[in-house]
């Protein structure tokens, strides 16, 4: 498979995601990535890559709406095929394998912050490390000092409730 290819099937598996969840959240997406595979031995390219893609929530989501939320993305995962593991037992999160080894993970950081992570099995090498030519995402603001603000800045009156 090559890396742009892998880049759509990370948009599906995504775009599934999130359409599971009712009523719908904001989101932002990164930018897709590539990243060239090593040979353990030689740290050299071995001719393999991994594509990956975050999907980060905009959507404020209140404590009390966590758990529904979480809930429905496994439920989702689980009727598609995946195999789903608990991936932080002290933050709340898991990830989901999909039949075909792409992999996706579902994780809620500081802040509030909920964010899905989607991931290629190995996919043939595009020759470099990077973002995905056309694949750079949506624009994410920055802070004052020049980080993304990835914080949710959306007020829904169900999720944020």
């Amino acid at each position: 498979m090559k890396a742009l290819d892998a880049a759509q099937r990370l948009d599906e598996l995504l775009d599934d995601t999130t359409t599971a969840i009712r009523p719908k959240l904001k989101w932002r997406d990164g930018s897709t990535e590539v990243l060239q595979r090593n040979d353990a031995a030689l740290n050299e390219p071995n001719g393999e890559a991994t594509v990956s893609k975050t999907r980060y929530v905009r959507t404020k989501v209140s404590p009390a709406k966590l758990d529904r939320l979480l809930k429905s993305v496994a439920d989702r995962w689980k009727e598609s095929g995946y195999e789903v593991k608990d991936t932080a037992p002290k933050q709340p999160g898991f990830a989901g394998r999909a039949p075909d080894g792409f992999s996706v993970r579902c994780a809620v950081g500081g802040s509030g912050n909920i964010y899905f992570d989607a991931a290629s099995s190995a996919v043939e090498d595009p020759g470099y490390s990077g973002t995905v030519p056309g694949e750079k995402g949506d624009r994410i603001p920055k802070d004052p000092d020049g980080y993304p603000l990835l914080k949710p800045d959306v007020t829904d009156p169900y999720w944020s409730a």
